[in-house]
């Protein structure tokens, strides 16, 4: 009896060293941000505005910044990101005019 409560103890002290060194840690949120027709938009906001104008899942979109390009690959789909623009504006403001 006395060896199980030692274990139960010893257990206990392991989970409460590891919730320690979680909570020690800082977290840390980089919101990647795409600069659209010279306003910036979060990454995450464009690829769920875009996928809901294609009607695509969002994670077959992504962003490359060397070309400043919107790609889909298994459509073979690349469109320049400026041509979103407006719709981005919208779905952010509710305006269809700056």
């Amino acid at each position: 009896m006395k060896r199980y409560s030692v274990f139960i103890a010893l257990l206990g002290l392991g989970f409460s060293a590891c919730k320690k060194e979680q909570a020690t840690e800082p977290e840390k949120q980089i919101l990647e941000t795409i600069l659209v027709d010279g306003e910036e938009y979060h990454k995450e906001f464009v690829y769920t505005t875009v996928a809901k104008i294609l009607a695509q899942p969002k994670d077959s979109i992504y962003y490359n910044p060397n070309t400043h390009t919107l790609n889909i690959d298994y459509l073979n789909f690349s469109m320049n990101m400026d041509k979103f623009g407006p719709d981005l504006w919208y779905a952010k403001t509710g305006k269809h005019e700056k």
